[in-house]
Order: C-alpha cells, then sequence, then structure tokens
C-alpha cells in the first residue's frame, strides 16, 4: 500500500523527470543570454520595405495584402502576422521588435533542442545554441522587420527537425495527423521567406537519413511531393496575385529567368557559406575574404572528415544539415547572384547582407557541435575544461557586444523624418481654416531606396499609415502631386484611399496649405 505521508514515485519517470529539468536548465542559459544580447533591438525602428508593407496593409487591406508578393519572396504566412501586428500596434516599433526577440529566444531555444538531441551532450548544446543566439550577424535580420519571415521559417525548419528527432528517438512511425503538421508546417514556411521555399524541398532528405526504416524511406517518398508543392505554391500565390489586385507582376517569370544566368550563382554560394561560417567561429562579423574562406576551408576539412570517419548517425546527420545548407543558400544566390553580378565588385560585397545569415548559420552550428561532439568523443576532455571553455567563450563574446553596442544601428534617421513629416501634416491640418487641406505631396526619404514614388507616395502613403480615416479633426485631408506615375497609379485603384487622397494641382483651388517652415520645406 503507498504511503500517503510522502509522494509516490516510481524511479525511472524520476530519472526521466530529473533528465528534462537538467536539458531545460542548458537550454535556459543560451535564451537568457542571447534575449540580454539582442534586447537592443527593442529601441529600433523600421526603415525602407517595411513602410512599403505598412502602406499596402492600410490602403490594399487583409486579402491582397496576404497575397502580396516582393523581393522574390512570397509572403502569406509573414503577411498574416504582420498585418495583426499593424492593427494592434501601428506605428509603434517597439511591439514588432519584441515580437521578434520573442521568436529568436524560441528559436535558440529550439536549437539547443536539436543539437542536444543529435550530441547527447548538454555542455556541447549550450555552447551552440549561445554561439548561434548571440552572433552579431543576427542582429541583420532581427533588427529590419521586413526580414522576421526568415525568423520565422527558421522557428518553423527548427521545430520540425526537433519533432523529426524526438519521433526517430522513439522508433515509431508519426502519425498521421502529425504527418499532415509536417506538410502544412512547410508550406508555411515556404510563404514565410524564400528560405523555407528551400527547407521545403529538401525535408525529404532529412527524413531518408534522420528517420530510421522502416518509416523513413516511405516518408521521403512521400515527402517528395514539395519538390512539386513547393514552387507550385511560389507561383500559385503570384498569380492569385495578379488575379485580386489586377496588377500585371512577373516576379515569378523573372525568377525563372535568372536561373538562365546561373554561371554567378556557385561562386556567391561559396560566398555565402564563407560569410556565414566565419561569422560563427570568429569573434567578430569578418568582412575580409581571405580570412573568411580560411576559416571554411578548415571548417569544409572537418566535414570532410566527419563524412568519413565519422559514427553512422553522425554521418547522416552530417549529410542531411549539409544538404540544407547549401539549399537554403543556393536559393539565396540564385535570386540575388544573377542580379547582383550586373555590378562592379559585386562578388566581394553580395554576400555580405547580414539578412542573408539567419537561417544557414543556425545549420552549420548543429554541424560544427556534431564534429566537436565527435572529436570529444576521441580526445575525452575533462566535463570541468568543457565548462570553463564555455564559460571564457560566453565572457568573450558578451564583452564584445558590450563593445559594439553603440554601433548598432536603430534606423534614428527614419524615426525623426517620420515624425517630422507626421509633424508638417498636422501643422498644415491646424492652419487650414475651411473643411478642406491641400498639402503639397512629397517624397518620404527612408523609402527611397526600396521603391520608386509610384510604389510609394510620400508623405500621402505615410498619413494612410497614421490616419485611419481622410478626414482630421473635421477636415477633409487632400495630398497634391503632379508625378504622373503616382496620379496614374492612383487613378488606376478607384476603390482605394490612394486615389482619394492625391490629386492633379488643378484640382486644388487653394493651393498647397502647408505652414513656412515646417518641415515640409526639405527638397
Amino acid at each position: 500500500m503507498t504511503d500517503h505521508g510522502a509522494p509516490a514515485c516510481d524511479p525511472p519517470s524520476a530519472t526521466a523527470l530529473c533528465r528534462r529539468g537538467a536539458d531545460a536548465l542548458f537550454c535556459a542559459l543560451p535564451v537568457l543570454l542571447s534575449a540580454w544580447v539582442h534586447r537592443s533591438i527593442l529601441g529600433n525602428y523600421f526603415i525602407g520595405d517595411d513602410f512599403l508593407h505598412l502602406y499596402t496593409i492600410a490602403n490594399n487591406g487583409l486579402g491582397e495584402f496576404l497575397l502580396t508578393p516582393y523581393g522574390g519572396h512570397v509572403y502569406v504566412a509573414r503577411n498574416l502576422i504582420f498585418y495583426a501586428c499593424y492593427r494592434a500596434f501601428g506605428l509603434d516599433a517597439r511591439w514588432y521588435f519584441a515580437s521578434v526577440l520573442l521568436t529568436h529566444v524560441v528559436a535558440v531555444a529550439l536549437l539547443c533542442r536539436v543539437i542536444l538531441r543529435l550530441t547527447r551532450g548538454r555542455i556541447l548544446a549550450c555552447f551552440g545554441a549561445i554561439l548561434w543566439g548571440t552572433c552579431p550577424a543576427t542582429e541583420g535580420t532581427l533588427s529590419w522587420y521586413t526580414a522576421f519571415g526568415q525568423v520565422l521559417a527558421t522557428v518553423i525548419t527548427l521545430w520540425l527537425l526537433d519533432d523529426v528527432l524526438r519521433i526517430a528517438d522513439r522508433g515509431v512511425p508519426p502519425s498521421h495527423r502529425r504527418v499532415a503538421a509536417w506538410f502544412l508546417l512547410l508550406m508555411a514556411a515556404a510563404t514565410c521567406f524564400g528560405v523555407g521555399i528551400a527547407v521545403a524541398m529538401t525535408f525529404f532528405v532529412v527524413l531518408f537519413l534522420l528517420m530510421p526504416d522502416p518509416a523513413g524511406k516511405p516518408l521521403a517518398l512521400l515527402f517528395l511531393a514539395q519538390l512539386v508543392i513547393a514552387p507550385a505554391l511560389f507561383f500559385g500565390v503570384h498569380h492569385a496575385y495578379v488575379v485580386v489586385s489586377g496588377v500585371p507582376i512577373n516576379q515569378g517569370a523573372e525568377a525563372v529567368r535568372h536561373l538562365r544566368h546561373w554561371q554567378p550563382i556557385p561562386e556567391m554560394v561559396g560566398r555565402l557559406l564563407s560569410y556565414g561560417v566565419s561569422t560563427l567561429v570568429l569573434p567578430f562579423p569578418n568582412r575580409d575574404y581571405s580570412v573568411a574562406a580560411a576559416a571554411t576551408a578548415v571548417y569544409a576539412a572537418g566535414v570532410g572528415i566527419g563524412l568519413a570517419c565519422g559514427a553512422p548517425p553522425v554521418r547522416r546527420a552530417l549529410s542531411a544539415f549539409v544538404v540544407m545548407i547549401i539549399a537554403v543558400y543556393g536559393t539565396i544566390a540564385a535570386g540575388r547572384a544573377p542580379v547582383l553580378s550586373m555590378f562592379p565588385n559585386w562578388n566581394r560585397w553580395g554576400a555580405m547582407a547580414e539578412h542573408y545569415h539567419y537561417l544557414a548559420p543556425a545549420l552549420i552550428t548543429v554541424t560544427l557541435c556534431l564534429l566537436l561532439g565527435e572529436a570529444g568523443r576521441v580526445v575525452r576532455p575533462p566535463p570541468s575544461l568543457a565548462a570553463v571553455i564555455l564559460g571564457v567563450w560566453v565572457a568573450a563574446g558578451l564583452r564584445y557586444h558590450e563593445m559594439t553596442t553603440s554601433l548598432l544601428k536603430y534606423h534614428e534617421p527614419a524615426r525623426r523624418e517620420t515624425a517630422e513629416v507626421l509633424q508638417s501634416i498636422d501643422q498644415a491640418i491646424d492652419a487650414t481654416a475651411g473643411p478642406d487641406v491641400y498639402i503639397t505631396n512629397r517624397r518620404f526619404v527612408p523609402i527611397l531606396w526600396a521603391t520608386d514614388a509610384a510604389g510609394f507616395p510620400g508623405w500621402a502613403a505615410l498619413f494612410i499609415i497614421t490616419h485611419p480615416s481622410d478626414v482630421v479633426r473635421g477636415k477633409r485631408v487632400h495630398f497634391i502631386d503632379d508625378n504622373a506615375q503616382i496620379l496614374a497609379m492612383a487613378r488606376a485603384h478607384p476603390g482605394s484611399r490612394i486615389n482619394r487622397l492625391v490629386i492633379a494641382p488643378g484640382s486644388a483651388p487653394g493651393g498647397a496649405a502647408v505652414p513656412p517652415g515646417s518641415g515640409s520645406d526639405r527638397q
């Protein structure tokens, strides 16, 4: 009979509970450090494409925005989250970047679990998660909200990898419901960011190599369908957008044409890999290609040795992750190299855009930890030495971040420009006595590098983002613009707010009522 004075205790369950508790503690450290290191993004602001997407939400509505492709990506899943944030938070960037930071630390925790399942080493998993979670290069993705889709795709990828490894550890086939969930999550990843398409199309390799028989090979054959589904989804969303919006875009056709000029793609894949490896293994983002190439050569040699001499599970895991890394960087190179190669010296800077380096470095980190785990089985260092090395690495990384915090970009010029333009609009409204306000439409500097004037029609677009109605304090606002492209774009969408707001100069009886000396005087 059980003694009611003490809780019943099942030794195997207690052992498993203790093990899970220890695993959670080791994963908590990289989560906390990553949150602390990247806390600065909470002070960030929007820039470039961010404003374009906000304008598309406010002017076009949810249905069209969900299907809107941009920059070679289809964004259905990411756009749904973007839309929800805009409706909840408006132009308050703090909450947007709080969601980015939260998603990043979830990715760090998942990466720690993936490494732990593959290596069975808590210190190694902790080290790998800290290595990637606090990597300075990830700031390029985390600090630009438009790139949030890659963070979402990474979380989905790491969750899928963790789930596959968990099922493989059990040694039982996954349920039909779980397989269906994997399919849906891969489709979501493919509509978060372009790299999600690479994950979807290589997932069958992951299953073939990481999932043991009898389930592995049949599942791999089933997920071969993603080789068709992911591209079909890409082109299908483009077609649906044309049908819904009436805008004859040709990004899908452009993507196919790019592949005809494939010669720069392999070179860019190599340079992306070099930069991705060097940002992890060197204590700072290194823009010296020779140094990055040397670090990558050492990494490639280690992978080669691991594939040749490692234990069978390690060889299979290394193979799976190498395929995914090449596919992710290959997708980026296929979309960017044919265009970038038209610029001089593109091969020296084209691969160094830090928002290219988020998912792939996470996968590289897994391979590094697999190699370190194999080396540790040969050398067998004492756990105390491994703990000391981890502590020194953490201390050095935190010191580096403290030294470079002041160098981080928070897009403050964009924040100031936004505030000044909104102040000028308010001044124009207050200075007008009549029921109609006429303001000269002007360019909005933070968007200039991202799109043309018709894509983001200046002050009028910012007004649409920040004001739910064309009537402010009882006065109807109009923006006068003589740009033929902007007027044509507005008239092509008769039901949109931009069509109501923007008028030709001859339609304004009183001219532009903008107070002298305001921010509007800037050209």
